[in-house]
């Protein structure tokens, strides 16, 4: 029984991550993951606390 619940947990953690990239390379292929705005919120919180990190990744503001 524990063997079938570890084998259900990895089957849903697998489908779970495919179905979480697919949407996320749906949305990207629509535009941006993270809005202008978004953007402009996260580097004012990271400038807030030092985070040395001038932008955003490419890949989140294609």
């Amino acid at each position: 029984m524990k063997i079938k619940l570890i084998s259900f947990a990895i089957i849903l953690i697998c489908l779970l991550s495919s179905v979480t990239g697919g949407l996320f390379s749906v949305h990207r292929s629509e535009g941006r993951i993270v809005s202008p705005e978004v953007q402009e919120k996260i580097e004012a919180f990271l400038e807030q606390y030092g985070v040395d990190m001038p932008k955003l990744p490419a890949f989140l503001t294609e």
